[in-house]
């Protein structure tokens, strides 16, 4: 029989006496404070099952019966930590439409044809207006109906994203750094957090991120690019995606920032160059229109960017107060979940190959974190 784990460490310790994997540590300190013991029991039930216990008290200890159990092992063992932690797992929201209904693949073939700037607003519009008298089209009004199309439109977006001939052809082609706000706000802050994000349009993958508060907006957009710049010169895409040219850049300036003429050096790196001014509602709109409403499991409130109170915010959504570490720990996890599938899908496309580095996309990131650390109070 083995003996009984006294604190999570010591948990933690008998099951990886060599310690987590980089991955599993995301996982695990990604965890909110309210799942952390539930996890730490199921983890605790099944490990001691797996190595002789008799498994019928462990499995009532945490509340399962026989099936539920088994499950848990199971899962444990083809999906480590994740395997115990309830919901992790669970599927996204599917459309009603049939994959092969005609206007999906309309909704595909737009897209596909369409340049990778254009939102879904309008890109919805235009399959409205192409589509014609579609009886598969849900909505009573134009409102609805444009609602109806959206939401296609960004489910056939994030199914695009992992397309490999589509990734050889638009990977690299236009890179955003945006700013928004998110339902969590830092112990001792008023305000919801913030997390600056350098995103490839065409995968919606996350190059680069730093989490933290409104007040360090330029500074965490400085810290996005350079990881950015770090994780592009780690992974160094191969030969074998068509895009070769300079990036497009669409840049959000942080606040309190005007309207700033770019130097030669970021002008020469990019194809062409888009740089908004802070406002209200010029946050977070880049990344909703590439990737929809959350990253990971988190929603993401483009528009509560700017200044916007816990208490007021919170009348309608739900906010998770956490220490500065959990925070974090938090959203790298819900991070990491969002770009696992699209690296996949990159590297299926082959476009991670070891050969050379792509000098285009890293003489961008470079001229951005030279003009970033340029700006004032930085």
């Amino acid at each position: 029989m083995t003996r009984n784990a006294q604190t999570s460490e010591d948990l933690i310790s008998l099951i990886w006496p060599n310690g987590m994997t980089d991955r599993e540590q995301i996982v695990f300190n990604g965890l909110l404070p309210s799942k952390r013991e539930v996890v730490l029991k199921r983890l605790e039930a099944v490990w001691r099952a797996e190595n002789g216990e008799p498994w019928e008290p462990l499995a009532a200890s945490i509340g399962l019966g026989r099936a539920a159990f088994y499950n848990l092992r199971k899962a444990w063992r083809e999906q480590s930590i994740e395997g115990v932690i309830p919901y992790e797992r669970r599927a996204a929201r599917s459309l009603e439409t049939p994959e092969d209904a005609p206007i999906r693949r309309l909704a595909r073939n737009i897209l596909r044809s369409a340049d990778l700037a254009s939102g879904n607003s309008l890109t919805a519009r235009r399959l409205l207006n192409e589509a014609g008298d579609d009886a598969t089209i849900r909505g009573s009004t134009q409102q609805t109906r444009l609602q109806w199309a959206e939401r296609l439109i960004r489910h056939e977006r994030r199914r695009l994203a992992l397309d490999p001939q589509f990734l050889q052809k638009n990977f690299a082609k236009r890179i955003i750094l945006d700013l928004t706000a998110i339902p969590i706000v830092i112990e001792g802050d008023e305000e919801l957090a913030v997390v600056a994000i350098v995103m490839d349009t065409a995968s919606g993958l996350i190059l680069g991120d730093c989490f933290g508060t409104i007040d360090d907006a330029a500074e965490l957009q400085l810290v996005a690019t350079r990881i950015a710049l770090a994780f592009v010169e780690d992974m160094r895409p191969g030969l074998s995606y068509d895009y070769t040219g300079y990036p497009d850049l669409d840049l959000i300036l942080p606040p309190s920032r005007d309207a700033i003429n770019p130097p030669a050096s970021l002008l020469a790196a990019s194809r062409s160059l888009e740089i908004r001014a802070p406002g209200t509602y010029a946050y977070g709109q880049q990344i909703v229109q590439t990737v929809g409403p959350k990253i990971g499991r988190i929603p993401l409130a483009p528009r509560k960017t700017l200044s916007v109170q816990r208490e007021k915010f919170a009348r309608s959504r739900k906010v998770a107060d956490l220490d500065p570490i959990e925070a974090s720990a938090f959203w790298q996890r819900e991070a990491l979940r969002h770009n696992e599938p699209i690296l996949l899908a990159l590297e299926k496309a082959g476009l991670l190959r070891a050969d050379r580095p792509n000098e285009n996309l890293e003489a961008l990131l470079f001229a951005l974190a030279e003009f970033l650390a340029s700006l004032p109070d930085i």
